[in-house]
């Protein structure tokens, strides 16, 4: 997927989801995918990582969504084609929810996107980089997957994943490294969440 629209059409790319969610009662993720085909994986980050730190309830979303990014992190890792099974793609969202979930995320990726503008650096066009991303996002991606029942978990691993995603669409090499230390500060959590264990941790909260 190459992007060769300009990024600030993703927000116009948005609208036109929301504009169909509201017409449809259900839309596939084949159909948001078509939309988004322009704009590459890091459209694909920013739109289905930013319902998880929402608050919006995913009903059967959350894990074709954690399923999407994992898939989108692992393409940029090795093989620069996306490719989702058919189960997945033909996953069908209630339009009404769709709706919510996409207003929302523009609302929020409009405001961001008053901070974020394109500053040239190596760690938005070096692949080495763009590699490392890919990592960061699988690894974030399979706990937005796994149903784990602590909270915070979800705003941990999401804060990344919509900081490296809007970092690459944007070509801003200071909003990939914000990226990198939410990506720090959210490992520390993990890592904490595992080596206590799960009981321990909710215990706690």
């Amino acid at each position: 997927m190459k992007t060769d629209k300009p990024k600030t059409g993703f927000i116009d790319s948005l609208y036109a989801i929301s504009a169909f969610a509201e017409k449809s009662e259900k839309v596939s993720i084949r159909e948001i995918l078509n939309m988004l085909s322009s704009y590459g994986p890091a459209a694909l980050c920013v739109l289905f990582s930013f319902p998880f730190c929402l608050p919006i309830p995913l009903p059967g979303v959350s894990i074709p969504f954690g399923v999407v990014l994992i898939l989108v992190g692992l393409q940029m890792i090795f093989t620069g084609r996306l490719w989702l099974p058919n189960w997945l793609l033909n996953k069908r969202i209630p339009g009404r929810i769709l709706k919510k979930i996409i207003d929302k995320v523009t609302k929020y990726t409009l405001f961001l996107q008053k901070f974020i503008h394109p500053r040239p650096g190596f760690l938005t066009g070096n692949r080495s980089f763009v590699r490392l991303n890919g990592i960061l996002i699988t690894i974030f991606s399979v706990f937005l997957a796994l149903p784990i029942p602590i909270p915070m978990t979800n705003f941990f691993a999401t804060l990344p994943i919509i900081s490296l995603g809007l970092g690459m669409l944007e070509d801003d090499g200071i909003c990939v490294f914000v990226g990198y230390l939410l990506s720090s500060v959210s490992l520390c959590f993990f890592f904490f969440l595992i080596y206590f264990g799960f009981g321990e941790i909710e215990s706690l909260v």
